[in-house]
C-alpha cells in the first residue's frame, strides 16, 4: 500500500509476455498488490504492503514465470498536506477588459483534485497553500513483535533503532509481545535484523495505520533529494 519498488526491465525480451501475465494475475489474486508504469521513467512500478510482501511476488515471478527482473531500491509513498486552514481571493479579469466574477475560498485538508483548479486562478491558489504550512507526511505502520522472553530487551532495542513508538510490552511465561508504531521508511531490513538478533526466533506482523508528519531534518533531506532528481530528469 505504501511501498514502491521499481522493476527496471525484463532482462530478456521474450520474457515480456510472461512479465505482463504475472502482474495481471497477481493483481487479480491480491487487492493490495498494484502495478503501473511511471509516466516519467517509463519503468514498471509495483506497490504492496511492505518490503517482504513485494519480495515474495518478485521471487514468485522468477520461479513460476521464468522472468528474471532487476529491482530498484524500495521507495516509500510520501505525501504532502497542510497544517492549518488558509484563505485566498481571486478576481477574474477578462482578456477583453473588465472584471468578471470573484472567488473567495478556504484551503483545508483533503485530497487534491487537479482538474478542479483551472489555470485561471491557480496563481492565487498556490500562495494560499504555502500559508497553510505545507508539510511532508510518511506512512506509519502498526507493528507487533513476538519474541521469547530472553530477547524482549533486544527486540525493544531494535524497535527503538527504527524510531518506533512503543505502545505496550507484555510477557507471559514464554513469550513477549511488543506493540508499537513505526515509520515504514525505517522498516527496511528489519526482518533480517530481528532474526539475527534473536537467533531466528523473533517474528513480527505489521499493517498500515496512518500518515504522520516527518521530522524537519527528514523533510529537508527529502526536498533536497527531490530537487536533485528533478534536475537530473531535466538535463
Amino acid at each position: 500500500m505504501s511501498l514502491l519498488c521499481t522493476i527496471k526491465r525484463a532482462k530478456n525480451k521474450q520474457q515480456i509476455g510472461n512479465f505482463s501475465k504475472a502482474l495481471n494475475r497477481f493483481q487479480k489474486e491480491d487487492p493490495t498488490f498494484r502495478a503501473f508504469v511511471d509516466d516519467d521513467s517509463k519503468e514498471t512500478v509495483i506497490s504492496g504492503m511492505g518490503e517482504l510482501h513485494l519480495q515474495i511476488y518478485v521471487e514468485r515471478m522468477k520461479r513460476a514465470y521464468s522472468v528474471d527482473v532487476e529491482t530498484g531500491a524500495p521507495q516509500v509513498n510520501y505525501r504532502e498536506t497542510i497544517r492549518q486552514h488558509s484563505e485566498f481571493n481571486y478576481l477574474h479579469q477578462k482578456q477583453t477588459g473588465g472584471r468578471f466574477g470573484s472567488i473567495r475560498a478556504c484551503v483545508t485538508l483533503g485530497r487534491f483534485q487537479r482538474a478542479c483548479f483551472p489555470h485561471s486562478y491557480g496563481a492565487s491558489y498556490s500562495p494560499s497553500v504555502y500559508e497553510g504550512q505545507p508539510w511532508i507526511v510518511e506512512p506509519v505502520m502498526a507493528l507487533e513483535v513476538e519474541v521469547p522472553n530472553e530477547f524482549q530487551g533486544t527486540a525493544i532495542a531494535e524497535v527503538n533503532r527504527c524510531r518506533g513508538l512503543i505502545n505496550s510490552s507484555d510477557a507471559d511465561d514464554m513469550h513477549a509481545v511488543i506493540k508499537c508504531d513505526v515509520p515504514l521508511q525505517n522498516m527496511f531490513g528489519f526482518s533480517t535484523d530481528l532474526r539475527s538478533s534473536t537467533q531466528g526466533k523473533g517474528e513480527f506482523t505489521m499493517e498500515y495505520k496512518t500518515h504522520g508528519i516527518v521530522m524537519r531534518d527528514m523533510q529537508e533531506k527529502l526536498m533536497s533529494e527531490h530537487e536533485k532528481a528533478q534536475a537530473a530528469k531535466n538535463k
